[in-house]
């Protein structure tokens, strides 16, 4: 696995949960379970690119690993983001409709 997989991967995660959690809305166990998701397939690629760094002998710097737990939470922010937008979209789409069709039949 590539370093550039593993930080596609790593941001990835939190970035897709984060657009998946508010077309669940009032449904908090389907949350926590997407989130969940999100954060053990993350310390599944932290494992695997820790063991890349370990069979590389190299020592792991701490403010490399300070700036990925800052990053993968500012992508799931913006995920988060993206997502309500999306979600409020679709929203007013249906309202949309449903006005339409409110309209048609009391004409």
């Amino acid at each position: 696995m590539s370093s550039t997989q593993i930080i596609i991967l790593f941001l990835g995660t939190p970035f897709m949960a984060g657009v998946l959690a508010p077309f669940f809305r009032g449904r908090w166990l389907t949350q926590v379970a997407v989130w969940t998701l999100a954060l053990l397939s993350t310390l599944v690629v932290v494992y695997v690119w820790a063991g890349m760094e370990a069979a590389r002998l190299e020592l792991t710097n701490i403010r490399l690993v300070l700036a990925a737990s800052a990053l993968w939470s500012t992508a799931g922010l913006a995920g988060l983001l993206v997502g309500r937008e999306a979600e409020n979209v679709r929203r007013d789409a249906i309202n949309t409709r449903e006005k339409r069709k409110a309209s048609e039949i009391f004409r």
